[in-house]
């Protein structure tokens, strides 16, 4: 094949593919060549479904011929245009045989009719452009997972070395057969809200290690479930410590170069990757949603708030300077740089996808590190989207590297923690793993950036605006279905307007609509898996076995599937129940009356944590007193929502240290270097 063509495949539905051959679009200026016309077929042979125009998988009918001119496949003169159906049906042994090889006669591989077959398939409403030529082919191999062929495909059919030497051969080498589980549709049929608009973004099997995309090195792989639906999302490569080792060098070697660009160089790419994300948002939007499970609306907000910490940071980065320091010797001059740590492991968690890594490193490459991500093996599909945007804004190789795994996740955290040419680890996630990474990173004192357990308190007192704080609770609380690390654990409730906020409280909570992220009206969706739901089951059984007493919901919803739970509001919460002393992570409101102001301080600061806390007055004196007085690293007074990407996110006590975010975000990133020259005390000569 020359080398100005390539080819495309699409999946088009379940066991079929579509393959196309497609010529790079012609430069500024350069006329689009147009295949030879041909004399068209006798009409008896054209029915109405076969003037129907036709429209690439992934394509929208605006998307131009400029962006995907083609050329019939598998035969000089486009078998498939309408022209020549008959001739793509006559030439269907000579197509076989130099896709199938020896197979071509199987008949579990067939060619199918895409001027027939494809515009059903999509839905097709208004025309598009009609010069697309493809071929399908219909494989019984393929089963429902035509979309996970696609490596295998592209091997075979640009040469590469595959197991029996035919396309069928490789499809069955790689078991692509149909083994009865349900999978998520991503898009490739029809007009579904889950379409993704581009659907390279989805990346199956590989990692990101130095610019390129890599299977694991033991070729294994581990699967991806939405938790909604348990259908499969797909698979992802099941990355091990000779990975990471390899994604810590490319990274390493990639500092030695990248610790030198200068503060705009590094806001340009940072900008950029802001840009990509902007512009393919939705898109990430949807990954989150496939699989993380939270209603698509919260995806979207997530999506644009993960990409704001791009263009913060991108505007941060040329801020970033040392100072000149007076001394307090004659004739020294002492000054300080601003210099980034190194190379940084970045381990981060499932429940912001998107927003958990911008947020490490966007500062991260403000400040001039490199870094080496482990993603979250039940969210790795929007980690791997991000690093495809990484590489096409340019960012270069080793700068961004992505391993995901499943099985491997300590061995690869100890990997991270004990690499002497890792220089700075941040983690978000449990505090009992925090502590086990502090304790690996020991050996080589790594700088370290933790952000863990939390276990809110939210005050209202008698004073406040009843309905703002209501609003308030249920944002803080329920927010992705209380899977968030600062949402409210305990709310405090002052005793002279308990009943009435209770009240209100259920009535908000009974208004939510629960289901699947891409149904109409959803507002809360699933937990993340059946292990977080019997956590949130059993503080639950604890609360009612002392004392407290249902509102409303308490029970699992299996008309929905097996990780969702009613939200759930109690009642007369006390503090020896579980849900006081432990972050639920689940969609469970614990009220608990008080009476005095020193009583519900004592309480709220009853924790060994100490991330986030929430309190609702219009008393000013009261403002700063509590403010002052909650031993947590962030406050939000009147307000459920605290994240900002320029403000400092962090916690104090057993929810960690360091900070994410803002100046000091970046800051945490940096070594500051001290300098003093001498000798510069004698006096100017006359």
């Amino acid at each position: 094949m020359g080398n100005d063509r390539r080819l495309a495949l699409h999946a088009v539905g379940p066991g079929t593919l579509m393959v196309s051959q497609w010529r790079p679009a012609p430069q500024e200026g350069t006329p689009v060549a147009h295949p030879p016309s041909r004399p068209p077929p006798p009409p008896a042979s054209v029915d109405r479904d076969e003037r129907r125009p036709r429209v690439a998988v992934g394509a929208s009918a605006s998307d131009s011929l400029e962006r995907t001119p083609a050329e019939g496949f598998g035969a000089p003169s486009g078998p498939s245009s309408p022209a020549n159906r008959g001739a793509l049906r006559g030439g269907r042994g000579q197509f076989l045989r130099w896709l199938g090889g020896a197979d071509h006669r199987h008949p579990d591989l067939e060619v199918l009719d895409p001027y027939r077959v494809l515009p059903p398939l999509l839905r097709v409403g208004a025309p598009v452009e009609s010069e697309f030529r493809g071929s399908l082919i219909s494989c019984k191999h393929l089963g429902s997972e035509s979309r996970r062929v696609a490596t295998t495909a592209r091997r075979y059919l640009h040469g590469a070395p595959t197991e029996g030497g035919s396309f069928v051969t490789a499809l069955r080498s790689q078991r692509f057969v149909d083994d009865g589980k349900k999978r998520v549709d991503h898009g490739a049929q029809g007009a579904h809200i889950s379409q993704l608009r581009d659907p390279s973004l989805l990346k199956h099997d590989v990692c990101y290690i130095n610019g390129e995309w890599k299977p694991a090195r033991s070729g294994k792989t581990f699967e991806v479930n939405d938790p909604s639906s348990g259908e499969l999302v797909g698979t992802c490569a099941d990355c091990d410590v000779e990975d990471t080792k390899s994604a810590i060098r490319a990274a390493a070697d990639a500092f030695k170069t990248f610790r030198t660009t200068t503060g705009r160089e590094r806001a340009r790419m940072l900008r950029k990757w802001y840009d990509l994300m902007v512009e393919n948002s939705e898109d990430i939007a949807k990954l989150i949603t496939w699989e993380n499970g939270k209603p698509f609306a919260d995806a979207k907000g997530e999506s644009a708030y993960a990409a704001n910490f791009f263009e913060w940071f991108s505007e941060e980065a040329p801020r970033s300077y040392g100072d000149t320091i007076p001394a307090t010797v004659p004739g020294n001059r002492v000054w300080t740089l601003k210099e980034p740590v190194g190379v940084c492991g970045l381990i981060t968690p499932w429940n912001f996808p998107a927003a958990m890594i911008t947020r490490k490193a966007g500062a991260a490459l403000a400040a001039g590190c490199t870094v080496v991500c482990k993603a979250p093996g039940e969210t790795p599909f929007t980690a791997l989207a991000l690093a495809e945007l990484a590489h096409r804004a340019g960012i270069p190789k080793g700068v961004v590297n992505i391993v995901t795994t499943l099985s491997n996740t300590p061995a690869i955290g100890e990997a991270l923690t004990t690499d002497p040419a890792v220089k700075k680890v941040s983690f978000t996630g449990s505090t009992a793993v925090g502590k086990l990474l502090m304790k690996q990173s020991s050996s080589t004192l790594k700088k370290l950036s933790m952000e863990l357990g939390g276990n809110a308190p939210f005050i209202v007192f008698d004073d406040a605006d009843i309905d703002l704080a209501v609003a308030g609770a249920i944002a803080s609380k329920f927010r992705s279905s209380g899977q968030t690390c600062v949402c409210a654990n305990r709310i405090y409730v002052q005793a002279g307007i308990y009943d009435e906020f209770v009240r209100k409280f259920a009535e908000k909570v009974q208004g939510f609509k629960v289901g699947h992220g891409f149904s109409d009206g959803v507002t809360h969706g699933p937990l993340i898996h059946d292990r977080a739901v019997s956590k949130v089951e059993a503080h639950v059984k604890d609360a009612e076995s002392k004392g407290g007493k249902l509102v409303i919901g308490g029970q699992r919803m299996p008309d929905l599937g097996s990780n969702f739970y009613q939200p759930t509001v109690i009642r007369d919460a006390t503090p020896e129940m579980a849900i006081a002393s432990e972050e639920t992570f689940g969609p469970v409101a614990a009220l608990f009356p008080f009476k005095t102001e020193k009583e519900v301080v004592d309480m709220a600061n009853d924790a060994e944590v100490g991330l986030a806390g929430y309190f609702f007055s219009r008393d000013l004196q009261r403002v700063h007193r509590v403010a002052e007085a909650l031993e947590v690293g962030m406050v939000g007074i009147n307000t459920g929502i605290i994240s900002d990407p320029a403000a400092p996110f962090g916690g104090v006590k057993e929810s960690g240290f360091g900070r994410e975010g803002s100046k000091y975000g970046i800051a945490d990133y940096q070594i500051t270097k001290m300098i003093t020259y001498g000798g510069m005390g004698q006096p100017l000569q006359s």
